[in-house]
C-alpha cells in the first residue's frame, strides 16, 4: 500500500503587508475578514492593530483552506517563515502545544498574566477532546507559545520563568530541558516526528542498518474525520527487513455494542500463515502489542452503516 506524507491545498493566502491584503489567487475580491471566522477578531488590515498575528481556517466541508497573517512579512526572516509554518500546521490539524492535556508535568500557565481577550485566553485552555501525542512534550515546538506572547505587561518580553510577568513558567517537578522564552521559528525533531506519525511518513531514525518504523491509520483518522460506514477494508503490511513484525496500536476508538461485543465495527489482525494474531476487536481500549510469525500481516477493518468513530492508528516494524 502506497502512502503519502500529506497533501493539502491553500485556496487563498492573505498576507497583511503594510496594511494591504495580497490575494494569492486572482479573481476573488473577498476581504480577509470575510474569509476568516469573525471570532478571530481580524477585522482591520492595519498590521499590528486589532488584527491577529496569524490565523488558519478550514471550512467544515474542507472546501477552503485559508491562512491569514496580520504581520509585515520578510522573506529573509526566519521568524516570518516560522509564522507561516505554524499556521500551515494548524491547517494540517495540529493544535498549540500548551493546550496538551499533560502540560502540568512540564509547564504552569499563569492566567492572571494573560490579556483578557477571550480568543487569546482560549489558546491557553487545555484541549479536553484532544489525545495526548505520543511524542515528548517540547517547549521549543514551533506550535508552542512563548512565555511573553499575549502578556498583559511588556516586562514579560525581557524576563523568563517569572510568575509576576510571564504567561507560563516551568513546572516545579519538570526535570526536562524547557525553554519557554526563546523565539521558536523552526521545526524541531519532535515536530517532524509528530507530522510523520499523523500523516503516515516512515520513521527514518536509527543507524540505517536496523529496520525502520512505519505508521498506518484508518481512513480519516489523521484529519479527525470519522471513519467511513459500510466498509470491509484489508490493509496488508509487510517488511522484507526482517522475518517478523512488531505491531503497536497507538490509538484506538471503534464502535462496540452496549454489552461490549464487536457486532458492529471491528478490527482483526491475521498473519500471512493464517494465524489470528488479534481477534475481532472494538471499543476504546488500546490493544496489546502484537508480534507476528511472518513478515506479512493483514489488518481487516469492518464497519456498519450506523455509528462511525475516530478509528485507529498503529506503528509497525520488522524485528
Amino acid at each position: 500500500m502506497e502512502h503519502f506524507c500529506f497533501f493539502f491545498i491553500i485556496s487563498k493566502l492573505y498576507i497583511g503587508i503594510q496594511g494591504n491584503p495580497l490575494v494569492a489567487e486572482s479573481g476573488d475580491n473577498n476581504s480577509f475578514d470575510e474569509m476568516m471566522p469573525s471570532c478571530l477578531d481580524c477585522m482591520e488590515y492595519n498590521a499590528g492593530k486589532n488584527c491577529c498575528i496569524g490565523a488558519a481556517y478550514v471550512h467544515e466541508d474542507n472546501s477552503l483552506l485559508a491562512i491569514g497573517i496580520g504581520w509585515d512579512l520578510n522573506a529573509r526572516s526566519q521568524a516570518s517563515i516560522g509564522l507561516i509554518v505554524h499556521e500551515l500546521l494548524h491547517v494540517l490539524n495540529f493544535n498549540h502545544t500548551q493546550k496538551r492535556n499533560d502540560r502540568e508535568k512540564y509547564i504552569r500557565v499563569i492566567k492572571d498574566n494573560i490579556k483578557t481577550n477571550k480568543i487569546i485566553r482560549q489558546q491557553y485552555e487545555k484541549c479536553g477532546k484532544c489525545d495526548v501525542p505520543s511524542v515528548t512534550y517540547d517547549c521549543m515546538s514551533i506550535m508552542h507559545y512563548r512565555d511573553w506572547f499575549f502578556a498583559k505587561k511588556s516586562q514579560a518580553r525581557h524576563v523568563f520563568n517569572n510568575e509576576s510577568f510571564n504567561t507560563m513558567v516551568i513546572a516545579e517537578d519538570n526535570t526536562e530541558e524547557c525553554d519557554l522564552h526563546t523565539l521558536n521559528s523552526i521545526l524541531t525533531e519532535s515536530d517532524i516526528k509528530m507530522i510523520n506519525q499523523k500523516y503516515l511518513c516512515e520513521n527514518t531514525e536509527g543507524d540505517g542498518e536496523s529496520c525502520k518504523n512505519y505508521f498506518l491509520m484508518s481512513i480519516g483518522f489523521g484529519s479527525n474525520i470519522p471513519y467511513p460506514p459500510d466498509q470491509n477494508q484489508v490493509y496488508t503490511i509487510s517488511d522484507d527487513c526482517a522475518e517478523q513484525l512488531k505491531i503497536t496500536f497507538l490509538e484506538f476508538e471503534v464502535e462496540s455494542s452496549e454489552s461490549g461485543s464487536c457486532d458492529y465495527d471491528w478490527v482483526k489482525v491475521v498473519d500471512q500463515d493464517g494465524t489470528i494474531l488479534m481477534g475481532k476487536t472494538c471499543g476504546d481500549d488500546v490493544p496489546e502489542e502484537i508480534l507476528s510469525k511472518t513478515n506479512k500481516v493483514d489488518i481487516q477493518f469492518v464497519t456498519d452503516g450506523v455509528v462511525s468513530l475516530r478509528g485507529w492508528h498503529l506503528e509497525y516494524r520488522g524485528v
